[in-house]
């Protein structure tokens, strides 16, 4: 899935199928991934024939299955479960918001591993902020509602006062080499910009910030092992998001990086086909040089 949503970008900029690898920034909501995990933020090493995962954000499980995707208060839940574990160590500003929801069977479910995969889906951590910041709270009306509010706050907020400082994020490198993008952090945070009285959009401003910087570090550190810079890759449908796109390209182009993104073809699932058919031609080929 995310290898051919990179793949769709490339061949949209004209690449040869054999063009040497790049590094592919993959960001949306929920794809399968190697082993039939659940991806959704990912850094991949790729040409059109393959691709390596290099980096991830940490995994948080979708409370109550594909209901996680329209009610963004689970994916919150589901944040600070992974974060803080028993619900009594929640900052105290998130329990108060969550106290009238069915938290206690989700998460014993969760524990149980019924109806809640573990996935690493950018587009769940943005609806959680969301959530954590009063723009999207209960239910979607339509999709990527959560995360447009939270795009859009941020951009009101950045037009009037500038950029702010972003929220923390980690990126710690686990056993086998993957690079782990982790948001623990940011929850103290951000209770701590809601119980002073930030506004909304300051906290959907942090957030973009951080995670755009977090990011570019994955990018910057994946790079050093490699020869040269590669071209960097931006797909999957988060990079819908003009601001994140603007500030992710902005910063890895500051570092000298050649960046690529979509104009015609679509960032989301609607450019899947294109990145498919171009993958399936390439490896047909290789197989039978």
């Amino acid at each position: 899935h995310h290898h051919a949503h990179a793949a769709a970008c490339m061949a949209e900029h004209g690449l040869a199928l054999d063009h040497p690898p790049v590094l592919a920034l993959v960001q949306d909501g929920i794809g399968l991934g190697e082993e039939g995990e659940l991806w959704g933020a990912e850094l991949l090493l790729c040409d059109y024939r393959s691709a390596r995962r290099l980096a991830t954000l940490k995994p948080a499980r979708l409370l109550g299955g594909d209901k996680a995707a329209r009610e963004p208060w689970r994916n919150l839940a589901a944040r600070l479960s992974v974060a803080f574990g028993d619900r009594r160590n929640w900052p105290g500003r998130f329990q108060a918001m969550l106290e009238d929801r069915p938290l206690d069977p989700l998460l014993r479910a969760a524990q149980a591993g019924l109806n809640a995969p573990p996935c690493s889906s950018a587009g769940r951590l943005f609806d959680a902020v969301s959530a954590a910041a009063g723009l999207c709270v209960d239910r979607q009306d339509y999709e990527g509602e959560a995360a447009m509010r939270l795009q859009s706050s941020a951009e009101r907020w950045i037009t009037r006062h500038g950029a702010p400082d972003g929220y923390p994020f980690d990126l710690a490198v686990a056993y086998d080499r993957l690079m782990v993008v982790d948001p623990e952090a940011i929850w103290s945070a951000i209770a701590e910009d809601v119980d002073r009285g930030a506004e909304p959009g300051e906290i959907a401003a942090r957030f973009h910030v951080g995670y755009a910087r977090v990011w570019g570090d994955a990018v910057r550190s994946a790079a050093k092992g490699l020869d040269g810079l590669p071209t960097v890759v931006l797909s999957g449908g988060v990079f819908q998001n003009r601001l994140l796109a603007a500030m992710v390209r902005s910063g890895l182009a500051a570092s000298g990086f050649a960046v690529l993104q979509h104009r015609d073809i679509p960032a989301n699932d609607g450019g899947l086909a294109l990145g498919q058919g171009v993958v399936a031609l390439a490896r047909h080929r290789a197989s039978n040089r």
